[in-house]
């Protein structure tokens, strides 16, 4: 049961980003290959409050690192960056879509 942090991971991280939607659809399936400006309409002040909730639910650090926000495009790059931060097994296969 190598993956078993992923799901719990993947929840999680859902549950952040739909809390940061700007209108919230609770029907929207997050896919890893949604991009947070252009498919889920956040700003840049959006993005920055999905960043800051991530980093205190998960204790990393996005902003404070070279390759963090900038980096970060999608739900799926979201989700492969906290997984590898957070050592959560099998990171590299996460981007499979929901």
């Amino acid at each position: 049961m190598v993956n078993s942090g992923i799901p719990n991971l993947r929840e999680r991280l859902e549950r952040l980003v739909r809390a940061t939607l700007p209108q919230r659809s609770p029907a929207l399936a997050l896919g890893d290959e949604l991009d947070f400006r252009r498919d889920l309409g956040l700003d840049s002040m959006g993005l920055v409050e999905l960043v800051f909730r991530v980093e205190r639910e998960f204790a990393v650090d996005i902003i404070g690192r070279a390759s963090g926000l900038s980096a970060i495009y999608t739900v799926g790059d979201l989700l492969d960056f906290v997984a590898c931060c957070t050592g959560c097994a099998g990171a590299d296969g996460l981007s499979g879509g929901t």
